[in-house]
């Protein structure tokens, strides 16, 4: 298969249409009780509790907290509850646990709900930057990326792609390095081999990887689960951003699977940014309906492929560079205070189910548009702000999920299935 110069462009549009079209769509032991941080204004287990405003607001049977809603309140409520966030490291399981009890009338959550937690947060203004350290290891990195490396095919930096690129047709293998950091690399016929017939099957977060026993044969035969696809990622990721000099590190995140018409399944495995700190970028950018002021936008072409027993794609846009300082917070709303605050600004009777919490970088573009591309782009400035977000289906091309900023307690709703 022959490559052409610009197949950077095409490997990228490529993957969005495909996978655009394809997509279809707690029980705890007496003893553990007291380390649930539960807010005291929801009432101790076995009791009830009697708002202020005469309406009996909170309903507590088999140690479950029932919230029948908060008339006339709002999610900028001053009352929730500021935790550090060096205090949360470590309690993931404690507060899953705490949000499986607190059975909202609008909202709960999944038996194997998902918390992630960095260690660091903040707010500061992002852009795309060039760098030579990223391409200096150009030869190791070809080299990981084709053991049967022909350092003949490696073509120099080209100023009007702003890459190095190498592209082997012995071995069906092209890559392409830029300056900015990102990569692109494929092995074997990509463009024949992933179509739009293709079936959704479903979505694995970590949490659901993990406990997914199954396997589904692959092209070549080999047997794949979801839990193997991510660490095929994962380690690739790492290896490659060790590779780069990498200012920050990439984690898998989701995996989808599909079936193709010949009855063998792939993955198209999403992975994000994860900033200074282990903070992570909302991986989905808005592309349906949402009610922010300013469209959430992702490095959304950061996805791989895992096909025939190993990685066969792969998409990583450029690093992120802070422009001026990082500023951290020490404190922000707590879980359960933001699933509260979550809870009061949505309308019944819709009932979302949770399968993921996650502290994250939500990031807009500083001109405010609207109308801007919902995807990172090289010449535009980005800031972040650390928000709560609660992953209701992260289906690719479908993801549904509701923020809580961290600074204002303002709710955001994003509803990609919209666009289809």
């Amino acid at each position: 298969m022959k490559f052409t110069k610009n197949i950077q462009k095409t490997l990228a549009a490529l993957t969005a249409v495909i996978f655009f079209t394809a997509a279809m769509s707690g029980c705890e032991k007496d003893e553990d009780k007291k380390l649930l941080d539960i807010p005291e204004r929801l009432g101790d287990y076995g009791e009830s509790r009697t708002d202020s405003d005469g309406g009996d607001n909170y309903n507590m049977n088999n140690n479950y907290i029932n919230y029948k809603g908060d008339k006339g309140s709002n999610s900028q409520n001053t009352d929730y509850v500021q935790t550090e966030i060096e205090n949360m490291q470590g309690k993931e399981e404690v507060y899953a646990q705490n949000l499986k009890r607190l059975n909202f009338e609008n909202i709960s959550f999944d038996d194997d709900l998902l918390i992630d937690l960095p260690q660091q947060i903040g707010y500061c203004s992002y852009k795309i930057t060039e760098s030579g350290s990223y391409v200096e290891n150009f030869r190791d990195i070809f080299k990981y990326l084709d053991e049967d490396l022909d350092e003949e095919k490696i073509k120099p930096y080209d100023k009007k792609y702003d890459c190095i690129d190498y592209v082997n047709d012995d071995t069906d293998i092209c890559a392409y390095l830029y300056s900015t950091g990102s990569i692109l690399y494929s092995k074997g016929n990509f463009f024949e081999r992933y179509r739009n017939s293709d079936i959704y099957v479903a979505t694995y977060n970590l949490n659901q990887a993990a406990a997914c026993g199954e396997k589904y044969p692959t092209a070549d035969g080999t047997e794949v689960s979801p839990k193997e696809a991510l660490d095929m990622v994962q380690e690739l990721a790492d290896d490659i951003n060790d590779l780069q000099n990498a200012p920050y590190r990439h984690k898998a995140v989701a995996a989808d699977l599909y079936l193709t018409a010949e009855g063998y399944y792939y993955y198209n495995v999403r992975f994000t940014s994860v900033l200074t700190g282990g903070g992570r970028i909302i991986e989905y950018g808005s592309m349906g309906t949402d009610t922010a002021a300013e469209r959430i936008v992702s490095s959304e072409f950061d996805n791989a492929v895992v096909n025939g027993g190993s990685v066969c794609y792969y998409s990583q846009s450029g690093f992120l560079q802070p422009i001026g300082e990082i500023k951290p917070i020490e404190k922000t709303i707590g879980i359960t205070d933001a699933a509260l605050c979550l809870s009061r600004s949505l309308t019944p009777p819709i009932k979302y189910r949770i399968s993921r919490v996650a502290l994250e970088y939500r990031m807009t573009d500083v001109e405010k548009n609207r109308y801007v591309d919902s995807r990172i782009a090289e010449g535009r400035i980005y800031k972040s702000r650390p928000c709560w977000v609660f992953y209701v289906s992260e289906k690719n091309m479908q993801e549904l999920y509701l923020i809580v900023d961290c600074i204002d307690n303002k709710v955001t709703i994003v509803d990609n299935n919209y666009v289809n």
